[in-house]
């Protein structure tokens, strides 16, 4: 070999390693490496697998809000005040609640008064409580896996039940609120879902655990078994995500995957579970939220959003020292409870050493130091009553006396995680938006922008969405859709709401047909198609459909009341009149229910409950036509 071929042999080879070098560090740069447990072959395993090595870190998780945020509805769970107090009276619907243990379980009651007598009551056992009791407990009962939210909370600082959040104001939901995998998915560790439900669940397990900050332990613990140890010290094992060394982007998304609370969207092809932790949350989630005009709103669990506003979070991530996150503080394994002022003061004069505080020393010393109690004031949230929080936002204390008659006005959404979300998810925020926030027509509107941005396969769904929202029903009626080009359940559900509305039950029956297919638990769209059946006159397969229902779920109104209906018309006076009383059991104000027994009563001669029916129907409709009934009675 002669000199040239050797020197061009070692170029070549040098080059190689430049490459591959530079290869490797990119990939370190942009993709932190691709963590082992990031493999669809890496399997969640449970925290108890954890405790056999980490049992202080195990146990001191356990005692932390995270680790107490679901369980079995037992008294030692429960923070709640069982005596000595009154019954929450919701005057929307005329209805009381209280909550009761009785030989260990859980109840809650409802009732309802006319005058002093007892006119109405369901009792309901309690299966979980959600929350760790360091603000609230809410109230969670399920039905064959269906799971549900019951109306009362006991809200910890105020020593008080009252509705839950979002029951206020006439929109009390009673014992119907579903309570689906996105909530699920941040308040406790990893259920397991029944695909085509909204809210059907095969294993629910109790409280967050480690996996869901570290990611799917199983590679983790075999090689710790097999004897495949790293020193963490000086090295990362990429078996299992360790937070703390990720880059201080990915720090934050772990953590803001549930405290980056808002209207969040799904990208394409992903699940509450396709996000890990060492990963890219805008690559699966985008997250928005709600910006006001006037006041200082802010939503309960926005701590990432309102961190992020901080002139400390915006410097310190200018640099790669001294990266401000979200364990500067928390330490994630430690009860908030038991770290200690000491240690938050600590984590503020690791940069502000030389600063002084303009306190006056008086102050000071009342507060004992405590940087947080002027930096990261206590207030109410936007979203939650009766409930205080430290906010997120630092910033220096602004002695000014805000105004609290201002007018706070709704001025957009914005997605916090990722500047540069597609007009597909921006379209689906507004939508969501519509019905989370408030029914105003402008967003909407807001929606229809990214919408006409969208390809024209891409905006049939959000089109017939936006429509429907609208009630604008003829308008999906007029698209004439084949049911065969519907990919989404809920867009097939919506067109058949529409055909109903137009009344062609037999396309309707169609595109109910089509969402049950394509999500066959979705206990809604089996309701709906079996009342097409009956509108239909295909009693035998509306019947076959009512039974179903209520085998899987016996506490649905509308099902016992159609089920009465068909028994009626079949000369079934008994078993109808049977399913009527049901239906009234679980809603007294079924406006169809009423009025199936009430001319089921007038039939059999039944006078009395009739009179009883009809009072209460007018109550709920005055000027309903059976008020002529009533009045040939007398």
């Amino acid at each position: 070999m002669n000199k040239l071929s050797s020197i061009f042999i070692f170029t070549f080879v040098w080059l190689l390693w430049l490459v591959v070098h530079d290869a490797c560090n990119q990939k370190k740069q942009d993709d932190v490496y691709i963590y082992r447990n990031h493999s669809d072959s890496a399997k969640y395993i449970g925290g108890e697998a954890c405790k056999e090595c980490h049992a202080d870190k195990y146990k001191s998780f356990t005692e932390t809000g995270m680790g107490q945020s679901f369980g079995d509805a037992t008294q030692e769970k429960s923070v709640g005040e069982f005596h000595s107090f009154k019954p929450v009276y919701d005057a929307s619907n005329q209805m009381y609640y209280v909550a009761k243990f009785e030989n260990k379980q859980l109840f809650i009651l409802e009732y309802r008064l006319d005058n002093t007598d007892t006119v109405y009551k369901r009792q309901e056992k309690i299966d979980y409580v959600i929350g760790s009791g360091h603000h609230t407990n809410s109230h969670l009962f399920q039905v064959n896996g269906y799971l549900y939210q019951a109306p009362l909370t006991f809200y910890t600082q105020a020593k008080k039940w009252d509705l839950p959040p979002g029951f206020e104001n006439g929109n009390n939901s009673r014992f119907s609120r579903i309570i689906g995998y996105e909530c699920m998915s941040c308040h406790n560790s990893l259920p397991e879902y029944e695909n085509g439900s909204e809210n059907k669940f095969t294993k629910i397990p109790k409280g967050i655990s480690c996996e869901r900050c570290h990611g799917p332990g199983s590679i983790h613990v075999e090689e710790k078994k097999n004897g495949i140890i790293v020193n963490t010290q000086n090295d990362i094992d990429y078996t299992i995500v360790n937070p703390k060394k990720l880059p201080w982007d990915r720090q934050v998304d772990v953590c803001q995957r549930c405290h980056l609370q808002g209207n969040a969207v799904l990208h394409e092809g992903k699940d509450w579970n396709s996000f890990r932790p060492g990963m890219k949350l805008n690559e699966y989630i985008d997250v928005y939220a709600p910006e006001y005009d006037g006041g200082n709103q802010f939503i309960m669990a926005s701590h990432a959003q309102r961190l992020q506003q901080s002139a400390c979070f915006i410097k310190s991530n200018q640099t790669t020292k001294n990266n401000l996150t979200c364990i500067n503080c928390h330490n994630p394994h430690v009860s908030v409870k038991k770290t200690g002022t000491a240690i938050f003061n600590n984590a503020c004069i690791k940069c502000h050493q030389t600063d002084i505080c303009k306190e006056s020393k008086k102050v000071r010393d009342k507060l004992n130091d405590n940087c947080v109690q002027c930096h990261m004031p206590k207030s109410g949230t936007g979203d939650i009553p009766h409930v205080t929080v430290h906010d997120h936002y630092i910033r220096k204390p602004n002695k000014k006396v805000e105004d609290k008659t201002a007018e706070i006005v709704f001025r957009g959404l914005r997605c916090i995680n990722n500047p540069t979300s597609s007009n597909h998810s921006r379209a689906t925020a507004w939508l969501n938006a519509f019905e989370q926030f408030g029914n105003h027509k402008h967003t909407l509107d807001s929606a229809g922008l990214y919408i006409d941005k969208l390809t024209k396969d891409q905006q049939l769904p959000f089109k017939v969405r936006q429509l429907f929202l609208l009630n604008k029903y003829s308008d999906i009626y007029l698209l004439k859709i084949d049911v065969s080009s519907i990919k989404d359940a809920w867009s097939a559900y919506r067109v058949g709401e529409a055909s109903s509305v137009m009344q062609d039950y037999i396309q309707a029956k169609k595109y109910y047909n089509k969402a049950v297919s394509l999500a066959p638990k979705n206990l809604e769209f089996r309701e709906k198609l079996a009342s097409t059946y009956i509108i239909n006159i295909k009693y035998t397969e509306a019947l076959k459909e009512l039974n179903m229902l209520i085998s899987i779920q016996p506490k649905l109104a509308m099902a016992w009341s159609n089920k009465g209906y068909i028994l009626k018309t079949q000369n079934k006076f008994d078993e109808a009149m049977k399913c009527f009383e049901q239906a009234l059991a679980l809603e007294p104000d079924y406006i169809k229910a009423l009025e199936n027994y009430i001319d089921l009563c007038h039939m059999q001669n039944k006078n009395k409950d009739m009179q009883k029916a009809i009072s209460r129907l007018l109550k709920l409709q005055p000027n309903h036509p059976i008020k002529s009934l009533l009045s040939t009675l007398k």
